[in-house]
Formats: C-alpha cells, structure tokens, sequence
C-alpha cells in the first residue's frame, strides 16, 4: 500500500515537472509574479529610452537650426529604411534582384533633388574652399538635371530587373517605395520649413503630440474601457479624450513658455551665417506679446495678459488630439498588414522610429498650412522671390549688377510687406 502511495506522488511530482519543463516562455510570463517584474522592466526600458529621446531633442535644438534639420533629415533616411525593409525578408525568398540597390536609388536621387542645391549653396555662400571644385561646382549648376539622369539610370535598373514570374509584385514594390518617398519626404521637408518660419513651430508641435500620447496612454491604462480601433486594441475612446484635455491645456501653457525666448520665436530663412551652432534675433512679431484683458466689474474686474500664439497652440492642441492619432492608426494597419510588431528597434522599448514620428509626420504638414493660412501677415510670395535672386550667377552677371538687382528686388518686397499690412 504504503508503495503505490509512494509511486503515485512519484508520478504526481514527475507530471509536474513535467509540465514545468514543457511550460514556453510566454506561459512562463503569464505567471503573476513574472507577469509583474516583466511589466516594470518593460516601463524601466520605456522610461530610459523616452529621457534620451527627450535629452537629444533639446541639445539638438538649442545647437540651431542646421543641427535640428540635420536630425529631421536622418530621421527621414531611417523612417524610410524601416518601411521599406518591411518586405525586404519576401523579396529575398521570392528571390527579387537588386532590391535594396532599386529602392535606396530612387530615394537617394530624390533627396538630392530636395536638398542638394541648398546644401551645396549654403556651402557656397559661406566661401567654403572645397566648393572650387569642378565637380560640386557642376552638381550645384546642374542639379535638377543630375537628379533625373540618376533617377533615369536606376529606372532602367529597374525595368532590366523585371521577370516575367516576379512582374506583378515588383510593381508593386515600385509603387510602395515611391509612396513612401513621397511621403516621408514631403513630410519632413514641411518639418524643415516650419524650423525656418521659427523654431516655436517645429517643437510646440512635437511637445504636443508627446503630451497626447503620454496622458492617452495613462489615462486609457486607468480608465479605458471602449475600445477605439480593431487597430490598436489597447487604445481607448477614454484615453482619447482625457488625453485630448490634457493636451488642450498643455498647447495653451507650452505656447506661452515658448514664445518668451527669441530664440524660439524669430524666423531664420537662410542658414548662411551658420556654422554648427546656429542663433537668431528679431522684434518678436506681434503674435507672440501678450496684451492685457479685463473681466466686467461684475465678475470682480479681474485683468490678466494673452497672447495670441495661446490661441494658436490651443488649435495645434485640438488637431494633435482629433486628428494625428489617426496617422498612428494608419501606421498600426500597416504593421498588421506586414504582420509585424514594430517598424524597428533600434528605440530600446519603443520601437522604431516610425513607430515614434508617425504622429508627428501629419503634425508638420498641418502646423505649416495653418502658419501660413492663418499666423503669418499676407503678402507677396517672398520665398519664390529670393530663390529666384539666389539662383542668379554672379560670375555670369558680375558682382556689381548682382548687388544691384538683389537690392532692387529687396527693397520691391519691404515696399510689398509694407502695403500688404497697411
């Protein structure tokens, strides 16, 4: 008796050793105790990881200017490099040629469409030694048509490459690399412009779209019960609009932080007199001083100042919590279309980049169209007009009659502002 006691807890202790040794890790996590220490180590991470990002934000911005579009510009090689990695893993096992080389040729030709000549101008007008060179010297005059000859060339890659089997999804290939160009482009360059408009409006932006998805996160994970999307299901209806609140009132204080620092708030549309720090100074424009209101008697009197790029956060808060989140919900669709998690790693917790500036993505180009439509003084189309006596070559004209018509077409344009504001 005493022995098929002794046996059985045997076989009791073997079954549950067994089980124990047949137990994956994800079984292994969903233990309470596991379950628990996995949940802090994954928010130490998060945290960690959220105060470097933080951390090289503002030593970027207060570098200056070329430093902050420098970084955008990065970004933009990495959000690319992540969504078009997404079907790299496909191409290699339907056995795709030249993938890699076909999809970062389009991208490389049309960035240098985009920023080549002003780069190579900035260096120029700074006097820079190496632009004597012949060859930057013929990448500056020409490069419009060096980008279409390179664009051209990888084109015809890519038309060699196509197999009669494979035709269909490297067309498709083609079409989604060029929507992603386009995209992750046109969106950063608009980053680029809101830095030159005033650095107030590249980062009152960004702040904004990290408030929102910070309280959305913490009040979805305290109260959310309805959830928002099949997309992401952890975000919730109670998320968004606590989240949204909070924002609205973030937009509203922010502005105001942000407006005292000239810094912040003066234009910079060349970058010629800067080299790796970059600073600007200005009269503040009438945006960005407050004015003095009063309450009627009846409510006590009371006086308090407002300035009116309060009102404008307040509009930049309302769109980062209504209509932003929706650029993550498309980023969410794409990752779940790709069957993946996140676009990347390299963000330890987070992710990749994409993952982090999807948001912020649709926030440029919105802060630009509202700047100009609403914020900036009406006028002339300045910014043709410089590009067009930037574009002049001094040593077809000569010096003197470049100075000439550069101060000519500067004074047709303060005559221009000053009737426009009149």
């Amino acid at each position: 008796m005493e022995g098929s006691v002794s046996a059985r807890k045997r076989v009791v202790k073997a079954g549950v050793t067994t089980d124990k040794a047949n137990k994956t890790p994800e079984d292994v996590a969903k233990v309470p105790g596991v379950k628990k220490k996995k949940t802090w180590a994954d928010f130490s991470t998060r945290l960690l990881a959220a105060v470097v990002m933080i951390g090289t934000v503002i030593a970027t911005v207060w570098t200056g200017h070329i430093a902050v579009s420098t970084l955008i510009v990065f970004m933009e090689c990495i959000v690319y490099s992540e969504v078009v990695n997404l079907g790299y893993l496909e191409a290699q096992e339907r056995g795709m040629p030249w993938f890699k080389r076909i999809t970062w040729g389009f991208f490389a030709s049309t960035q240098y469409f985009v920023y080549g000549k002003s780069v190579l101008g900035h260096f120029e007008a700074q006097d820079r030694k190496f632009m004597e060179n012949a060859l930057l010297q013929f990448l500056l005059r020409h490069h419009t048509f060096v980008s279409f000859a390179v664009y051209g060339g990888f084109f015809v890659a890519f038309v060699l490459s196509l197999q009669p089997k494979l035709a269909s999804y490297q067309f498709g290939i083609y079409a989604r690399s060029h929507i992603a160009i386009f995209v992750v482009i046109t969106c950063a360059n608009f980053m680029i412009l809101n830095v030159k408009m005033g650095m107030i409006w590249f980062l009152l932006p960004v702040v904004c779209v990290a408030m929102n998805d910070s309280f959305s996160y913490i009040f979805g994970r305290m109260f959310g019960k309805t959830p928002l999307t099949a997309l992401s299901p952890k975000k919730t209806w109670e998320g968004l609009i606590y989240g949204g609140i909070t924002t609205l009132i973030s937009g509203f204080f922010v502005s105001r932080l942000l407006s005292r620092w000239e810094f912040m708030t003066c234009p910079k549309p060349e970058f010629t007199d800067c080299n790796i720090l970059c600073r600007v100074h200005c009269t503040p424009s009438t945006v960005f001083l407050p004015s003095i209101f009063g309450l009627p008697k009846v409510f006590g009197g009371v006086t308090f100042s407002l300035a009116s790029i309060q009102l404008h956060g307040v509009v930049i808060a309302l769109f980062t919590s209504v209509l932003a989140p929706f650029g993550g919900f498309f980023a969410s669709g794409a990752k779940r279309a790709f069957k993946v998690k996140d676009f990347g790693s390299i963000i330890p917790g987070h992710g990749g980049i994409t993952d982090r500036v999807d948001c912020h993505l649709v926030m440029a180009v919105f802060t630009y169209v509202y700047v100009i439509n609403f914020v900036r003084d009406r006028a002339p189309d300045v910014e043709k007009l410089l590009i067009m006596v930037s574009g002049v070559d001094r040593r077809t004209i000569g010096d003197p009659q470049c100075s000439l018509l550069t101060s000519n077409v500067r004074y047709v344009i303060q005559l221009a502002l000053h009737r426009s504001r009149s």
